[in-house]
């Protein structure tokens, strides 16, 4: 449930595309098939990749990182049990295989594979990621990302127990409880409080990573620093010159192999990126949309430009306790009074998707055939009329609550809303620091509001992670407006339970659908980037798993090719 915002989302910097999921791993680049003679591929005698991040990392420890920025570092270093194959299956890592799951589906068991060592040659056993996923819920942590182990046995009232009440035994009891065992050096077992099929996605992102107790304890607050930053993923951090370079080289015990990129930099730059790429200084970027337009007339550029769908949807927020948008037909007549085809091509120059349900086309939850509420101006005064303002009289006084980056897409809304319903509403610019208290309580939740974070972005390829993780009543990891539905919540725990896909997949569609028709929320665009990739990187393949699940497969075939 990572938020980001718009800009931060396009500006997330290249380590992402590295690690693709578009190839098969291999530990030397090979030639296409075909039926006449293929060039073989000329290797850079330097196999160096060259890529931007937007900013210094506030932190890059596995058990504190919950954000682009820090994760693009962590899953270079890191590898779960678990992660995907190119169409977003789950596959096995550092495991030797799927999870076994008992007959009541709340113990779930892993195999590690033979031989599994760090960088430093130390032997990888079940008792790292077990240490890694209480550490995560380690009260005095205070992990962002926390939430995601409350489906353990014992983890919510371990992360929620206040240390400064408890003794040093009542908390190690706690943390004893919580239901994460290394059985031996090679069998882990987690056992929850309630079956949740959509377990095994959480072992194949960032949750649990298998952090030593050894080196974090020889490092101390300064652990995360290259001599102790010791990890079990492709690459190991060699230098980090803090505000100006990461410098990452092959972990030579990883697991799948040695990647044919000997070195990648990550330069730390927090303007503007654009002219280090047309110098030749970077091998790859993300790019906006002001530079996207601008390079339009460069045919060069053009060709280098990889249009990459990403896995989230920006929403406009309704206060649903506060008028008038306490009434459903109020909120559906203004869902339907935006032309969000107009917004993907004016405000963001093509780079975009309408949206007319939570979920992106091509992942798990989005369904072509939902009844939706499409832009309709002459549909949207009617519902106003049926509602009890006809033509919007009698409406209160209705404010649009943005951010400074936000005021482009707020002013689009404003003119929507007048040209569509006739309806006027006001602006009401405000900082972050001062909205956030406002968002904490149904007397004082705004109006309207963009979706905070610029929109929601999937962790994981499953439903749970946007039906249920947003818009349940109970939902721990955020509360967005204090929309509560009885059957919704009904139907997602079903289906969150459910291990027959088919059934499971029906009963989403149900929640789906009572989403749709009570909208809490309008739908505006399923987000879209775009990549720069100098012709001379071969097989990156950007896709929309790229920004969030960071398959690393691929990261063994890449290569640079001579130039």
């Amino acid at each position: 449930m990572l938020k980001r915002s718009r800009l931060t989302i396009v500006l997330l910097l290249f380590v992402i595309i590295a690690l693709s999921v578009g190839c098969n791993p291999t530990t030397t680049p090979t030639a296409p098939s075909s039926t006449t003679t293929a060039r073989q591929p000329v290797l850079a005698a330097n196999q160096v990749l060259r890529i931007p991040i937007a900013a210094e990392p506030a932190t890059i420890d596995p058990q504190k990182s919950a954000g682009s920025i820090n994760l693009q570092i962590v899953m270079l270093v890191f590898e779960n049990l678990l992660t995907y194959d190119t169409v977003g299956k789950l596959v096995p890592a550092a495991a030797t295989s799927l999870p076994t799951i008992s007959p009541d589906g709340l113990v779930y068991t892993f195999k590690l594979r033979d031989g599994l060592k760090y960088s430093d040659g130390q032997p990888l056993t079940a008792r790292d990621f077990e240490f890694g996923w209480k550490r995560s819920l380690d009260p005095t942590m205070g992990y962002g990302y926390a939430f995601s182990g409350y489906i353990l046995k014992g983890g919510l009232a371990y992360n929620h127990a206040d240390p400064s009440k408890l003794s040093k035994d009542e908390l190690q009891k706690l943390r004893d409880a919580v239901g994460v065992k290394a059985l031996d050096d090679k069998t882990i077992e987690f056992t929850l409080e309630q079956p949740a099929a959509y377990f095994p996605n959480l072992v194949a992102i960032w949750t649990g990573l298998a952090t030593r107790q050894d080196v974090i304890e020889k490092g101390g607050t300064k652990w995360t620093e290259p001599p102790t930053y010791i990890g079990n993923g492709p690459y190991v951090l060699k230098e980090w010159e803090h505000g100006v370079k990461f410098v990452f080289e092959p972990n030579p015990n990883y697991r799948a192999g040695t990647p044919t990129i000997s070195r990648i930099e990550r330069l730390i730059v927090e303007r503007s990126t654009f002219m280090g790429y047309q110098n030749n200084e970077l091998d790859a970027m993300w790019v906006d949309p002001e530079v996207l337009t601008a390079m339009q007339n460069n045919a060069e550029l053009k060709k280098q430009s990889v249009p990459v769908p990403q896995s989230g949807t920006s929403m406009l927020v309704f206060g649903v306790t506060r008028k008038p948008f306490d009434n459903t037909k109020v909120r559906q007549a203004f869902s339907m009074a935006i032309d969000r085809q107009a917004l993907v091509n004016g405000v963001d120059k093509g780079m975009g998707i309408v949206a007319e349900q939570l979920v992106p086309p091509g992942i798990p939850g989005h369904y072509s055939n939902l009844k939706t509420l499409k832009f309709d101006s002459v549909a949207a005064k009617k519902l106003l009329t049926d509602a009890g303002y006809p033509e919007g009289k009698g409406l209160p006084e209705i404010k649009l609550t943005h951010l400074a980056g936000e005021h482009v897409y707020a002013e689009f809304i404003q003119a929507q809303f007048k040209e569509n319903l006739g309806v006027d509403i006001k602006l009401d610019p405000m900082d972050s620091k001062a909205r956030s208290p406002l968002l904490r309580s149904p007397e004082t939740y705004p109006q309207l509001i963009f979706m905070p974070g610029g929109g929601w972005h999937q962790d994981y390829p499953d439903p749970q992670d946007w039906y249920s993780t947003i818009f349940h009543s109970k939902a721990t990891a955020w509360a967005y407006n204090y929309w509560n539905n009885v059957e919704f919540d009904k139907l997602t725990e079903q289906a969150d339970a459910e291990r027959d896909t088919m059934k499971r997949d029906a009963l989403y569609k149900q929640a789906a659908q009572i989403l749709m028709d009570e909208a809490p929320v309008a739908y505006l665009e399923h987000l879209m980037a775009a990549a720069l990739i100098k012709p001379w990187v071969k097989q990156c393949q950007p896709s929309a798993l790229d920004l969030f699940f960071l398959c690393r497969g691929s990261i063994l075939q890449m290569y640079i090719e001579q130039h």
